[in-house]
């Protein structure tokens, strides 16, 4: 969890120098499913970078599996517009039509 606090703490204060509304593209490459108490500090995270405003969430993974549906399921908990993608480039083409 001291990661995840970490991470938060360092994206909220980018976030306001990002401008009124910005998209986030993640490479999840190496990312694994997440634990229910670090799941809930993620989807807390979401909602507030959303309400920071943060558009969309782009996640790159390796493969369409446990980790791709639960971020999914916790970018959809926060109200975030958010989508999976295995190429890089079709993800950063995905936040720039916000």
């Amino acid at each position: 969890m001291e990661v995840a606090e970490r991470f938060r703490a360092e994206l909220l204060r980018l976030g306001h120098r990002f401008g009124q509304t910005w998209s986030l593209v993640v490479d999840s490459r190496a990312f694994l499913p997440q634990s229910p108490e670090v799941t809930r500090h993620r989807r807390d995270s979401m909602t507030m970078i959303m309400n920071g405003g943060c558009r969309r969430i782009a996640a790159i993974v390796i493969e369409n599996g446990t980790y791709a549906m639960q971020f999914s399921r916790i970018a959809s908990e926060a109200g975030v517009a958010n989508a999976v993608f295995l190429d890089p480039d079709a993800a950063l083409k995905w936040v720039r039509e916000a």
